[in-house]
Formats: structure tokens, C-alpha cells, sequence
């Protein structure tokens, strides 16, 4: 007991017969309160304080109890995703539900939230299960599994809930959410999602060649939709052809600006970073047939990342991405005078040239594609 008044004191003090006013905080033994209002056992004293003052809470047996609802909760989700056929079907992605588990619950639930979680989570294996759909508009899609064309729309819980397991579950390096749901079917428009092209040119005859050939003769860039290419595809460079591709717009930008021959079968795509759903349906277009796609991104972890997904996922060929490119890029910033970018955190690994990661660990500067922009379009190309 805390905090006692004055006649509180006085009370206890002749209810347990002392000698001495009790102090304003104190401590009374159970046995000792049993024999002061002369009962039998505890029992007896719960039943005489639940007389007075109403039902007693046993507040142990209820924190147990919250517990274990928790502990079924996420046992429930872990068990639901693990059901959900492209995630079973894949060992490393079963050990990554067990990490999405964990973070969610690390975020937690309040007590009086656990019914509404469970159902979000119930709901979540359902549009799960349900992929990959075949291309379809997210409003039929919701209709279909959830039975409201709205249940998946921007700012519903399930929305954010929904992005942030395909996000985790499938290790996707994709900001956008138009894009990581289009790998899975699910279109949210078609027109968001773009690719930038320079020197792209198609026959006479395909469906954009009014919009390609012209721009590729005079070396002006153009931007496609994931709708253009997916009704009307880009024809696949030879066999023996090769196209480069680049992180960032100002690249492309630059070999607009000079002229940069890519119209004579060369041509140059941008990423934009993270390569979106267009970009990855534009250089699997133009490679159908097996041409080159060469690639390079900055000198980063972001842009090593990028290069890694792009060699085992769009099968292209890294880009003076090695460790000769990056120390000369080193060089040449030095030697232009700009403040140098300290990269901070983990390096990822390199397995197309060992040496690069360790170069980037030792050095630990960014080296952007605008640094070596002019040695990356030299002819013949150095160090590949």
C-alpha cells in the first residue's frame, strides 16, 4: 500500500493492534490481514474484499493469458504463410517468413487489437494464395479474393500489410509498389511504370516505329510505358548485338547531347535504379534473342546491389564494374576537385569481380556514373 492518508494510517494501525502509526507506504503479510479480521484462510479474505469492493482481477493468470494469445497470433501467421504455395515451394523463402514473423512482432500488438490482427492476417493469406493472378487490374483482384473491389486501395492496412510481406518474403529490392506487384500479375495501371531509351530502333512495320526510328536518327531519348511494351514488344537485337545500360538519366542525357551513335544497333537503357517492371520487360525484349546487355551502376552498395540482381535475374553483363574502373573513377574525381561521398555501412559482395568489394572497403568513397561517364562510352571500351 502507497501513498496512505492519515486516517488511512490510523485504520490499519488499530486494525492490526500496533503500537506505532504505520508509515505512509507499507506492507501487510496475507496471514497477517486473516488473522486481523479473524477468518479462516485466504479464501475467506478475497471473498470479504470482493464484498466490499468488487470482483478481483488475477492479474498474473491475465497477463498469461494475453501472452499466449500473442504467441497464437504470430504462430497463426507464421503457419498461414508457410502454407501459401510459392513460399512453400521455396526453402530460402520459408526461412524468410520466419524473419517477417519476427518483425511484425517486434512491432506489437495492444491486447485490445488482437481479434482485428488476427483477421488482417487471415486476409493476408488469402491474396497471397491467390498469386500469382494473370495480369489483372487490383480492383478484380480484390473483388474476386476479398470480395471488395477497394480492399486492396492505397492506405488500407492490408495494402501496406500485404506490400511489406511480398516485400520481405521474396527479398525485393523494389521501392515502388505498381512494380513489385506487377512480378506477381497484379496491375495497378500500366502507364506508371516507364523505361527510358536512346537508339532504340524497331522494323518499319511494328506499332512504335513512328515513335523509335525518328528519335534513334536524331539521338533523342524516348520513354515507353509497360502498356506500350506489352502490346506492342520491341524487337530483339541479333543474336551477336549488345546493348548498354546505365543507372541514372543524366548518363543518357549526355550521350544524347553528343550525338552518341547508338542508333547503329548499340543501344542504351536506363535503370533509373532499381530496374522497374518496364525496364525489366524492355531488356528481356531486346536480349530475347541473345544479345549483350551490358550494364553499370554507381560505384555503391545501392548500385552493387543493383548490378548483382540485374546479372542473376535479366542475365546481363557486368560493366566496368570491377576493381581497375573503380579505382580510376577514384582518380578522376580526385583529380576534378568534388567533394568525395563516404559510403556508410555494409559492402555487398562482388562475385563478378572479388576484387571490387574489397577495393570499395578500403577506400570508402562513392564513385557515381557521372565521374567516369566519359571513359564508360570510350571506344574501344576498357576494361570490361
Amino acid at each position: 500500500m502507497q501513498n496512505l492518508t492519515g486516517a488511512q494510517r490510523t485504520a490499519i494501525t488499530d486494525l492490526l493492534g500496533g503500537d506505532r502509526l504505520v508509515d505512509s507506504t507499507c506492507h501487510v503479510r496475507i496471514e497477517v490481514l486473516v488473522r486481523a479480521f479473524g477468518l479462516r484462510d485466504l479464501s475467506e479474505l478475497i471473498a470479504l474484499a470482493e464484498q466490499v469492493n468488487g470482483p478481483i482481477t488475477d492479474v498474473r493468470a491475465g497477463r498469461a493469458a494475453d501472452i499466449a494469445r500473442r504467441d497464437r497470433l504470430w504462430a497463426d501467421l507464421d503457419r498461414s504463410l508457410r502454407s501459401v504455395s510459392f513460399v512453400a515451394q521455396s526453402p530460402p523463402r520459408l526461412a524468410l517468413v520466419t524473419r517477417f514473423v519476427e518483425m511484425q512482432r517486434a512491432i506489437g500488438v495492444s491486447v485490445d487489437d488482437i481479434q482485428a490482427r488476427d483477421d488482417l492476417h487471415a486476409m493476408l493469406a488469402r491474396v497471397l494464395a491467390a498469386l500469382p493472378a494473370n495480369n489483372m487490374s487490383v480492383a478484380v483482384f480484390a473483388a474476386q479474393v476479398l470480395g471488395d473491389p477497394h480492399g486492396l486501395d492505397v492506405g488500407k492496412p492490408l495494402t501496406r500489410l500485404f506490400t511489406d510481406a511480398l516485400r520481405a518474403i521474396c527479398e525485393s529490392s523494389l521501392e515502388s509498389r505498381r512494380d513489385l506487384w506487377t512480378q506477381f500479375g497484379l496491375v495497378v495501371d500500366r502507364v506508371s511504370s516507364t523505361v527510358l531509351l536512346l537508339g532504340v530502333t524497331v522494323p518499319a512495320t511494328h506499332g512504335l516505329a513512328g515513335a523509335l526510328n525518328p528519335a534513334a536518327e536524331i539521338c533523342e531519348p524516348v520513354v515507353l510505358t509497360l502498356r506500350q511494351l506489352q502490346r506492342t514488344p520491341l524487337a530483339p537485337l541479333p543474336s551477336a548485338g549488345m546493348a548498354r545500360v546505365v543507372e541514372n538519366p543524366s548518363l543518357v542525357e549526355w550521350a544524347s547531347d553528343r550525338g552518341l551513335d547508338t542508333g547503329s544497333g548499340c543501344p542504351l537503357i536506363c535503370s533509373n535504379g532499381q530496374p522497374t517492371v518496364a525496364v525489366q520487360l524492355a531488356l528481356r525484349q531486346l536480349g530475347a534473342s541473345g544479345a549483350t546487355l551490358m550494364q553499370h551502376s554507381d560505384f555503391d552498395p545501392a548500385g552493387l546491389n543493383i548490378t548483382s540482381w540485374m546479372q542473376s535475374h535479366l542475365g546481363t553483363t557486368p560493366w566496368h564494374m570491377t576493381a581497375h574502373a573503380y579505382r580510376l573513377g577514384l582518380e578522376l574525381a580526385h583529380q576534378s576537385a568534388r567533394p568525395q561521398v563516404s559510403i556508410v555501412g555494409p559492402i555487398p559482395e562482388t562475385p563478378w569481380d572479388p576484387e571490387l568489394a574489397i577495393a570499395l572497403r578500403h577506400h570508402r568513397y562513392v564513385v557515381s556514373e557521372e565521374h567516369v561517364v566519359t571513359h564508360l562510352f570510350a571506344e574501344p571500351p576498357f576494361n570490361r
